[in-house]
């Protein structure tokens, strides 16, 4: 967390700017016509008001996502997925079975956005250079990343530069890449795609 997570109140004292002020609190209600953002403790008088409310996780339509999959838009968010992750590479170091191992080791990661790429990354990361040290009881190629990208290309937002740098990487880090591949649902642990081929 402390990688990722820094107090604004220090960075924006570091501006040295006195006209920037931060405020910490719900937002309740805007008085346009009054030029006034109120929140539960205070009244915020502004000249122009930029709202910029980020976004939301996006789960094209399948409901049934919301409940079953991992979501990164905080860093409880983070710290649950990476401990669940460690959780099932011991689960999977002790497993004798070979199937329930390969299921407890094979991992999906849909959205070749940023996001997407970095956890693909991140995983990558462990199965490349964690697991041979601190799992040795689990064969390397008994781990399987799969990055899906339903366009042609990752990080689509970015160049085409950024986009075949971001591959490569993470092909150097043992992580499959699958591009314009949709996904349709997922149910009991597997992913179908548009043209009806699963993970």
């Amino acid at each position: 967390p402390a990688s990722i997570c820094f107090p604004l109140r220090r960075e924006i004292r570091k501006l040295k700017a006195p006209n920037i002020r931060f405020r910490m609190g719900a937002v309740e209600r805007i008085d346009v016509a009054g030029h006034c953002v109120h929140t539960a403790d205070e009244a915020i008088p502004y000249d122009i008001l930029v709202v910029a409310a980020g976004t939301t996780n996006n789960f094209f339509n399948m409901s049934q996502l919301e409940k079953s999959v991992y979501t990164l838009k905080s860093t409880p968010q983070a710290l649950r997925c990476r401990n669940d992750i460690l959780g099932l590479l011991e689960r999977a170091s002790v497993e004798t079975d070979s199937t329930r191992r390969s299921r407890l080791l094979n991992f999906v990661v849909v959205g070749g956005g940023p996001t997407g790429v970095e956890i693909a990354g991140a995983i990558g990361e462990m199965k490349r250079y964690i697991l041979p040290r601190e799992y040795p009881s689990i064969p390397q190629n008994e781990m399987t990343i799969t990055i899906v990208e339903g366009s042609d290309r990752l990080l689509g937002s970015m160049s085409a530069r950024s986009s075949e740098d971001a591959q490569k990487g993470l092909e150097s880090l043992m992580v499959n890449v699958k591009l314009g591949a949709i996904m349709k649902s997922f149910e009991n642990g597997e992913v179908t795609f548009a043209d009806g081929s699963s993970i």
